[in-house]
């Protein structure tokens, strides 16, 4: 997915600095998926589907399956037959009341000097754009590229990637499908991962996780409330499944692995 707050041939007009953003570890101090695929199916649904995830992470590991099909399975597993309309509505409502409390302090205040420097932003992420569009708008972004998924005649999803993942050699093709020719401008380049590797190349100020030093503001966890599904929930220490499941998302997804 490539879209535009507004068009760039105009905005850019005499214009030739574009600050380009990842988001997931850049921008926040997490992976934003698993965060969003809980926040979409409520805590029971998710914790009860994490060992599933665990079977796919063991597939990638021995190499039976590529990191683009192991990111389909993980969100065939909870988005799979949800309409359109509904993720888009539930995106926009994470985007607005959870993604802004996972962000990086100084990486927000970076993202606010560009703007307020005349340069245009450009988030370019391999997350769901069901959610990185709708945080794109609300944090003011000029444009964003992001990772499609694909709906069937009924407009439900499938669990399939509508295109490639949005990571690696593909940020520089969305990057060109938005500028064209990317050698006329001056680049600031902000990532965190392998797959940012590739679009940081070509800035002339490039950013290798600059923000690492940085916590997010901690995110307020939804009460599950007091009756006995919530007392066999605390049984099961539901805090350390969240904590493994985060520790599955940042290997699914590992910013340092070179998977095909």
């Amino acid at each position: 997915m490539v879209a535009n707050v507004q068009p760039l041939s105009r905005a850019l007009g005499a214009r030739r600095t574009v600050a380009v953003f990842d988001l997931d570890g850049t921008l926040t101090s997490r992976d934003t998926l698993l965060p969003f695929l809980r926040f979409l199916v409520g805590t029971p649904r998710f914790l009860a589907r994490l060992p599933l995830v665990a079977m796919i992470v063991a597939a990638m590991l021995l190499r039976l399956v590529s990191r683009s099909r192991a990111k389909e399975l993980v969100l065939a597993l909870f988005v799979r037959g949800h309409s359109r309309a509904e993720l888009e509505l539930r995106g926009e409502t994470f985007a607005r009341e959870r993604l802004p409390a996972m962000l990086r302090t100084q990486a927000e205040a970076r993202l606010r000097w560009h703007q307020k420097s005349g340069h245009l932003c450009v988030l370019v992420t391999a997350s769901a754009a069901v959610y990185a569009a709708a945080f794109a708008r609300v944090i003011g972004f000029d444009a964003v590229a992001a990772t499609e998924l694909e709906y069937d005649d009924r407009d439900r999803a499938t669990g399939r990637l509508d295109g490639v993942n949005c990571r690696g050699e593909e940020k520089v093709r969305r990057l060109e499908a938005l500028f064209g020719d990317l050698g006329p401008l001056t680049l600031h380049g902000y990532g965190d991962s392998a797959g940012d590797r590739a679009f940081l190349a070509l800035c002339s100020e490039a950013h290798y996780r600059p923000f690492r030093e940085t916590a997010a503001r901690p995110a307020p966890e939804p009460a599950i409330g007091s009756n006995h599904l919530a007392d066999f929930v605390r049984l099961i220490r539901p805090h350390q499944w969240l904590k493994n499941a985060f520790v599955f998302v940042g290997v699914l997804f590992a910013h340092a692995w070179t998977l095909p």
